[in-house]
């Protein structure tokens, strides 16, 4: 008597799933000329400002470089109730077309639960702003 095998298990469904998606972003980035729209920061002038967005110790942060692409130390939260409080600061928020590819982020517990917990993660490949942005 054979044994038979489920081949169409949970995570082998998952792994169909993840990889599925993440080939449909990698053809849309494709298709688009190989970039994606992101979030920037910018000065009242509209000059970028070298800042990449990131998930802070209190939340969704801009963290400021130098020239020499060096974290400066400042920091200003990102995605504020009023539109007022980045214009006191002389910045605002918007978004930018940069170069752009795909990969899988989460899964950090190992096993099953690390399985199950990846996604998809469209990112910048140019350093998170682009080299002609300005230090503020």
């Amino acid at each position: 008597m054979a044994l038979e095998f489920d081949s169409d298990s949970p995570l082998m469904q998952r792994s169909r799933h993840l990889c599925e998606r993440q080939d449909a972003k990698r053809d849309e980035i494709k298709a688009n000329g190989g970039v994606s729209e992101f979030p920037a920061l910018f000065d009242l002038k509209d000059n970028r400002v070298r800042a990449k967005l990131i998930n802070g110790r209190y939340g969704l942060c801009w963290m400021f470089f130098d020239a020499a692409d060096n974290p400066t130390g400042k920091f200003v939260k990102a995605h504020p109730a009023r539109e007022s409080t980045m214009t006191r600061k002389d910045l605002k928020e918007g978004t930018e077309t940069a170069p752009a590819a795909v990969t899988l982020g989460g899964g950090g517990s190992g096993g099953l639960a690390g399985v199950f917990s990846l996604y998809v993660v469209v990112f910048r490949t140019d350093g998170g702003y682009p080299a002609d942005a300005i230090t503020a």
